[in-house]
């Protein structure tokens, strides 16, 4: 069991020093029932286990039982950080709140908002790094930059993705602006000197669109990540509503601090 909890963290992203709470979710997450609809499947050309969904035909390589448990950690954590946050006082906070951070931020909102430029939308050249001989950025950096990060919310804007409530999705924004920087093969860009508007075209087939064609498939994927982040955390949802009324959620709880305590203890 031990070896089992080990490998389960690392693929939940947890420490094995995190607190006990978040350990007890790594626990409960091998005990977890299977989300309805899903089932194990194994790809007969590598040999790796991925998830069948049997009502709606969706398939995915990770675990819709370890992604619900995922975010589940991640709500805990930020339940903890907020807590030791207020346990500390709010100087911190407020120095974040005024001062040179706030400026800085919105120099550098004003700053990605010149850089594009007719011809490049929202694309432009916000993926292009400053300051880094010219390297493109890869998603990750392009979110976690204060220069481009608002490039990025601009894309998740047409998406339809709210850097807010749905802020785990904004790097499918970022990836699709990293990816807007090579069009699909036939498509290019031109500007209706009518219109003075950026558009696409593709040679090949005719079409012209409005839309860079790369939003199409990432909104399609953004949708379908939501869709599947919310039936997970209804099916959780629904488990915690019968285990109240069953004792299942205490049950397993208890099982998973029970098991988590025999692994301690064997330390």
């Amino acid at each position: 069991m031990r070896q089992a909890v080990l490998a389960q963290c690392q693929q939940l992203g947890v420490s094995p020093d995190e607190s006990e709470d978040v350990l007890v979710l790594v626990v409960e997450s091998l005990l977890a029932d299977p989300l309805p609809g899903w089932q194990e499947e194994r790809d007969s050309a590598t040999g790796s286990a991925y998830w069948y969904n049997i009502e709606t035909g969706e398939s995915t390589w990770k675990n819709p039982v370890d992604e619900a448990y995922a975010e589940r950690i991640q709500q805990l954590r930020a339940r903890q950080s907020a807590a030791a946050s207020a346990a500390g006082g709010g100087a911190a906070g407020s120095a974040q709140a005024g001062g040179s951070g706030a400026s800085a931020w919105t120099d550098a909102a004003v700053a990605a908002g010149s850089a594009g430029g007719r011809g490049g939308g929202a694309f432009g050249s916000h993926a292009s790094s400053g300051g880094t001989s010219g390297r493109i950025l890869t998603p990750a950096e392009m979110l976690a930059s204060p220069i481009h990060r608002p490039a990025v919310e601009d894309v998740a804007a047409v998406l339809g993705i709210d850097p807010v409530s749905d802020g785990e999705f904004l790097i499918i924004a970022a990836e699709c602006l990293a990816a807007g920087q090579t069009l699909p093969p036939g498509w290019q860009t031109a500007f209706d000197e009518q219109q003075q508007h950026d558009y696409w075209w593709n040679d090949v087939t005719g079409e012209s669109q409005w839309e860079h064609p790369a939003y199409g498939g990432f909104r399609r994927r953004f949708q379908q990540d939501k869709a599947r982040k919310l039936e997970a955390r209804a099916h959780i949802q629904r488990q915690a509503q019968q285990a109240q009324h069953h004792g299942r959620l205490a049950e397993l709880e208890q099982a998973a601090r029970e098991s988590l305590a025999g692994l301690q203890a064997g330390c």
